[in-house]
């Protein structure tokens, strides 16, 4: 607010700097006006009117006004007697002369202010100057309340700026709460004339809503209230997991991890090993980022996990945080025996891996039952050892447990076949599986393992050419493809484990492939011509002969059939035989299919005909055959 003058004489006031805030009471300074004619300090608003006045008033011919002290920075020359008025060049529209020798100025404005001087001419005595100091000032806007520097933490330091923005202000107040802050407290300092008010440090004690005010000799103002909220800056970050108490089984469980922090308004960020979190799936951050969910944790989740929370005033670490992951042992439970020497054996149990050690048994009735973490192994002698025994194994580890049992007998293949008769170009497989039928080997005890030979005759028998022999601990197996009648004979495969020795034997009989020639029969009508043959056969003569030549095909015929029959008829009795000895199965592919056999049947109406038999071929048939390829 502020109060217009007269246009003559300054008028002294009171005035309520801030009358919204009643508590807050202001006593102005007077506005000054000129102390006597023509000399002193005239105090007025930007648009007010103000009257300089000369140091005579009365009797004077001629005065004139300067901006200054110049003689070239007239304002104008006023004469008493004509009231006429010459102006200057420093004159604006807004000065006029009075009789009394004063300058009337409308309509202030700040570049206004200065020293006015007058030179006053009276009509007797000397010429007597005089001068006045004009200062205008602005009618105050409303100021803000700024925070200079700092933020508003508890123990950090901050400045609060009152910012009334290039307006000529004489005195700066400051209030909390209504109330006047005094400058002279320990951690707060201000002066009247500074716009900054000092906290080193804020405190929570600091608190409240602040307001700032401007004033000078014409008017005042006030800012709006500012609420400084003093916060707390981060401290005690802790990682706390929920997974501390129980076991955190790799591929199965799960952990959740929660940051917390003292301070205002954390945020938070999480670091895995030193780096940013991995971009996987199993890692979920709540939404404001204090927890962390891993589910499920695997081996590599052992951390280091670290949180950090921050705020504008500061960040700070929690202590590293490293999971211990429960691992399960690798794959099953392992039963061995190996031999040492000709006397020793070294039996054990094996299921390593886990973490915690899973506790291993292992028990060979009568006499070894011993227990140790991961793995039991117990050298026993040879001869202690019979082919009835069997070995168990059993660990166990939190609830999870897994066993295997190893028999101790000779290797054995409780199914297979020892005769195998095929036809050449078939092949022939011959397998020994010591762990019998897939729903067998499920129920029963695992075996020791074995090495296969396979032997022919006196030779060992080794992958090549058609042979081939694929084998492992309790399996082999022996393919001859495209069989030859030189593949038929006595076959072993030998099977050994550390107990002894077992002779699988196979009987293999391949007879040779049918024949597939043809034999084709073509009757062509005998012309002839009396010229053609002059002195030659007669024509039934070479009739006679052409009957010869078919006769003599149909008993050879005839001879091949007959000795091909009963050389099958001896093959399947020979087949019908059993052997003695270990069996195996056998396995037959019939690669090449036998051509189909047609029969074409002859006959001749010769009035002589007689049956042409073959030789130790009886009871014949009446009728012939030729064996003919089909086509």
């Amino acid at each position: 607010m502020h109060a217009s003058l007269s246009e003559v004489s300054v008028v002294n006031y009171i005035s309520f700097f801030a009358p919204s805030h009643p508590a807050w009471l202001c006593v102005w300074p007077q506005r000054t006006a000129a102390q006597g004619p023509g000399a002193g300090v005239v105090d007025a608003a930007v648009g007010e009117t103000v009257t300089l006045t000369a140091p005579v008033t009365a009797d004077i011919l001629v005065f004139s006004w300067y901006r200054g002290t110049a003689v070239s920075e007239l304002i104008l020359t006023y004469i008493v007697s004509s009231s006429a008025q010459n102006n200057g060049p420093q004159f604006t529209g807004r000065e006029s002369g009075r009789p009394d020798g004063s300058l009337r100025i409308t309509d202030l404005r700040t570049s206004d202010s200065g020293i006015y001087t007058v030179s006053v001419i009276p009509n007797s005595g000397p010429t007597t100057p005089g001068s006045q100091q004009l200062r205008v000032y602005e009618i105050l806007s409303q100021p803000s309340l700024l925070i200079a520097s700092g933020i508003e933490f508890n123990g950090y330091n901050m400045t609060l700026k009152c910012e009334a923005r290039n307006q000529t202000v004489d005195t700066y107040l400051f209030l909390k709460d209504n109330v006047n802050i005094t400058c002279d407290q320990q951690r707060v300092t201000c002066t009247g004339s500074s716009p900054f008010l000092h906290f080193q440090p804020i405190m929570t004690s600091d608190n409240g809503n602040y307001t700032c005010g401007i004033y000078n000799l014409i008017s005042n103002n006030t800012s709006s209230p500012r609420e400084i909220w003093v916060k707390e800056p981060i401290s005690s970050v802790n990682i706390s997991s929920n997974g501390t108490s129980g076991h955190l089984w790799e591929d199965e469980g799960s952990v959740n991890l929660t940051c917390s922090a003292l301070g205002t308004a954390p945020t938070f960020s999480w670091t895995y090993n030193g780096t940013d979190l991995p971009k996987d799936s199993r890692y979920q951050l709540s939404p404001d980022g204090s927890s962390l969910v891993i589910s499920p944790v695997t081996r590599g989740d052992t951390g280091p996990f670290v949180c950090t929370a921050s705020n504008p005033a500061n960040n700070q670490s929690s202590l590293p945080l490293h999971l211990k992951i429960s691992l399960r042992p690798s794959g099953r439970i392992q039963c061995r025996a190996q031999k040492i020497s000709d006397s020793q054996v070294e039996l054990s149990c094996s299921w390593p891996g886990g973490s915690p050690s899973a506790k291993v048994h292992l028990q060979l009735p009568p006499s070894i039952n011993s227990n140790e973490n991961d793995e039991v192994k117990r050298n026993v002698s040879r001869s202690n050892i019979n082919p009835n025994m069997t070995m168990t194994c059993r660990g166990e580890q939190e609830g999870y447990s897994d066993n295997c049992s190893l028999s101790m007998g000779l290797p054995h293949d409780p199914a297979t076949q020892q005769n195998n008769t095929l036809t050449g170009g078939q092949s022939v497989t011959l397998t020994v599986n010591l762990l019998g039928s897939s729903s067998s080997r499920l129920a029963s005890a695992g075996i020791l393992p074995a090495n296969f030979t396979w032997i022919n005759g006196t030779s060992t028998v080794g992958s090549g050419g058609r042979v081939e022999i694929t084998s492992n601990d309790s399996f082999s197996q022996m393919v001859i493809s495209n069989a030859m009648e030189s593949d038929s004979g006595d076959y072993i495969c030998r099977a050994e484990n550390l107990m002894g020795t077992t002779n699988f034997s196979f009987r293999v009989q391949v007879s040779p492939a049918p024949e597939t020639s043809t034999t084709q029969t073509t009757t062509t009508p005998l012309v002839t011509h009396p010229n053609d043959n002059p002195g030659g056969l007669s024509a039934g003569a070479i009739a006679g002969i052409v009957i010869g030549v078919i006769a003599v095909v149909v008993i050879i015929g005839v001879t091949v059939y007959c000795v091909l029959k009963k050389k099958k008829d001896k093959e399947l009795r020979t087949s019908n035989r059993n052997l003695p000895g270990e069996s195996n199965v056998m396995q037959m592919n019939d690669n090449a299919k036998q051509d189909d056999i047609n029969y074409a049947v002859l006959k001749f109406n010769n009035n002589n005909q007689q049956q042409i038999l073959a030789p130790d071929c009886p009871n014949a048939p009446e009728t012939l055959y030729a064996q003919v390829k089909k086509k």
